[in-house]
């Protein structure tokens, strides 16, 4: 939902990755590593503009 927030809304200031390590670390107390996962492509959007 992070990322979704971040494509449709490029001005918020969230980190998706942030958000869900926290989850898996807190919530699941799973000590997974998200620095080398590719969670989503393409991470940023492509465009800025809506067309």
């Amino acid at each position: 939902m992070g990322y979704l927030a971040r494509w449709f809304h490029p001005g918020l200031d969230i980190d998706p990755q942030g958000i869900y390590q926290k989850y898996l670390t807190d919530f699941q107390g799973l000590n997974i590593d998200l620095d080398n996962a590719a969670l989503v492509y393409p991470e940023k959007p492509v465009c800025d503009e809506p067309a």
